[in-house]
């Protein structure tokens, strides 16, 4: 059911854009790459902004904790909101396909959801080793992935050099 909504909103960005900003926004928005023109995909590495076309983890942590704060701020219990930001994440990642960094980024917003629901603390280097403890099990050979190593790279550099600074 995921692929059908993404080939429905990939055929709505079609219907109300012009061809070349319905495969930019698909690419930013779904991570689909497949309606996007050479020379756009040549111009945005030439500027060094291809990043913006990728799905990172950045977006998914950025779209989870906005839409729980977005929650909460509206009056929410913590339990229902965490609940729909989980649900929201999930259904992101399936639109997304799933990639590694999204599986990590997902992984990790769950377990800190839990951890906030269950008033314990959270440990992002924990919950980042967890998460790639996970997707290890269920397919050993991402290990060798460039995608795996630099989305664990980043994410335990991140933590580690935080909380260096927050000292």
């Amino acid at each position: 059911w995921c692929r059908m909504i993404r080939e429905r909103l990939d055929s709505i960005y079609e219907e109300i854009l012009p061809q070349k900003h319905a495969g930019i926004v698909s690419a930013i928005l779904l991570g689909d790459k497949a309606e996007l023109d050479a020379d756009t995909k040549a111009l945005y590495q030439k500027n060094g902004i291809a990043h913006i076309l990728a799905i990172s983890g950045l977006h998914v942590s950025l779209l989870g904790a906005g839409l729980f704060a977005i929650i909460r701020k509206v009056g929410s219990p913590l339990l229902p909101a965490a609940g729909v930001t989980i649900l929201v994440l999930v259904f992101y990642g399936c639109l997304t396909e799933f990639g590694i960094s999204t599986q990590r980024a997902v992984g990790m917003l769950i377990l800190a959801m839990l951890a906030k629901v269950l008033g314990k603390s959270y440990d992002s280097r924990s919950a980042c080793a967890l998460c790639g403890l996970f997707i290890l099990l269920v397919n050993p050979l991402q290990l060798h992935q460039a995608g795996f190593q630099l989305s664990f790279a980043t994410a335990f550099g991140i933590s580690y050099f935080g909380q260096e600074m927050e000292q």
